[in-house]
């Protein structure tokens, strides 16, 4: 967002913090409101402030007439708190076309710093700059905040009409680029399968995220005990860490590039087995030795074999870590996830899961028939799996885990051809898969 009353994101304000209002004056990005307004004027409000630059609506703050700063902060009655949230909810939802997106917080009294008393709060509606405008209210007008009010324009005026409609397909034409986005890689590589993976806070790019970390403050973070990354460096507009080891230093090995505005785009490099019976990790694995015998049974054994119980081991420890990296910035989320697989072609996959075998046994392997997919399906900010926000910043040694990590690892595996049927009974199975991965690579380390 281009203005923020408070130096900190919503999410980390205090309560106390609220008392620097009485320096911040309503108008194109600010408005008071001293009790609850219908759903039709929130809907306005909300409108206005998505169509022009953003802006905060704070509910429960009494303005002065005269210098238009916050006077007194009487709040809500905790009785009407309910109410007001499903009104605001409503408002954005079934009163705009189409539906405007928020930050809402709460501040229960007592705040004695502001004089709130208890049985009483606060509501902060934080509304960014909408990347799919023009918002058009159900009355049939198109609101935009100018100085401290929500004018109207007809939705026959297509002056406006089109200017906003251009800003909202420009938003959507940069997401639809960072979705498609390929790294250039080696001749040596072309073959080479990769899922590259988007985690991205602010999708639009409207909410103003940004990391003000130095390069130490990466490194530091991106050195952790779990998925150490031991080459790392600076871009233009944020940084880079690779997993080199033993690794070729030329190639696209694992690589996280992070941008300072909060995203990051994450290399994983797929390994692709041998269907050879002699090869160690068969023999690790619980349907390991089942599956490459079936596998010498067909004319497909000769086929490449991408190895997935790693990528997923790694899904929940990559957005781990994002949530490490841009929670200095305030940010709990929630984080966005879009997964593209290249170079899968003719390709069959093996993750360690029992329901899997019995779907072979029945219908026998799956070949991949694209070279590139993208889980979910889509570039529109709707087809993107979506973490909740989280309570608390993250720990380190934290073992993160959840249903967006979840889902996305079933979204891969349904794209590579196991059906989601067998996934969703295969949930406790894909939970453990992480650590039992790690300790079939530990094994065949010592020997």
């Amino acid at each position: 967002m281009l203005y923020r009353p408070f130096a900190d994101n919503l999410s980390e304000v205090s309560p106390e913090d609220l008392g620097r209002l009485g320096e911040v004056h309503e108008g194109w990005y600010v408005e008071y409101k001293q009790q609850l307004i219908g759903n039709r004027e929130l809907a306005k409000s909300l409108s206005s402030f998505a169509n022009q630059y953003g802006g905060w609506l704070f509910l429960g703050v009494k303005e002065d007439g005269r210098a238009h700063v916050a006077e007194d902060f009487p709040g809500i009655p905790d009785s009407e708190v309910t109410d007001a949230l499903d009104s605001i909810k409503n408002s954005a939802k079934d009163l705009l076309n189409p539906p405007v997106a928020y930050n809402v917080r709460l501040f229960p009294g007592p705040i004695d710093s502001i004089g709130l008393p208890v049985g009483r709060s606060i509501i902060v509606i934080q509304v960014p700059e909408g990347p799919n405008s023009p918002y058009i209210h159900n009355d049939g007008r198109i609101y935009r905040r100018v100085g401290d009010s929500s004018q109207p324009t007809p939705v026959t005026d297509r002056s406006t009409f089109d200017l906003l409609a251009q800003r909202g397909e420009e938003a959507r034409t940069g997401l639809t680029e960072r979705v498609l986005w390929s790294p250039v890689v080696s001749k040596g590589e072309e073959d080479q399968p990769f899922v590259h993976l988007s985690i991205l806070s602010d999708p639009y790019e409207v909410m103003g995220h940004w990391y003000d970390g130095r390069f130490s403050d990466f490194s530091e973070a991106m050195r952790g005990y779990r998925l150490p990354f031991d080459n790392l460096f600076s871009m233009p507009d944020g940084f880079v860490a690779r997993q080199v080891g033993l690794n070729n230093p030329d190639n696209r090995i694992l690589t996280w590039e992070f941008y300072r505005r909060c995203h990051s785009f994450i290399t994983i490099p797929i390994s692709t087995l041998r269907s050879d019976r002699s090869h160690p990790v068969w023999g690790e694995y619980n349907n390991g030795i089942r599956f490459v015998s079936k596998l010498s049974d067909t004319e497909l054994q000769y086929r490449r074999v991408l190895e997935l119980n790693l990528v997923l081991d790694l899904l929940g420890a990559l957005l781990h870590r994002h949530r490490v990296l841009v929670s200095r910035s305030g940010i709990r989320g929630p984080f966005y996830l879009k997964a593209r697989l290249e170079n899968i072609w003719r390709t069959i996959p093996f993750v360690d899961l029992s329901n899997y075998m019995q779907h072979i046994d029945e219908y026998g392997f799956p070949l991949v028939q694209m070279t590139e997919i993208r889980v979910p399906e889509g570039t529109d900010l709707g087809s993107f799996l979506v973490t909740k926000e989280f309570d608390c910043a993250p720990k380190e040694e934290d073992q993160l885990s959840g249903e967006g990590v979840i889902h996305l690892g079933m979204y891969i595996l349904n794209g590579l051809g196991i059906p989601m049927e067998v996934l969703a009974k295969s949930i406790e199975e894909l939970n453990l898969i992480g650590r039992r991965s790690r300790e079939i690579q530990e094994n065949l380390a010592n020997g």
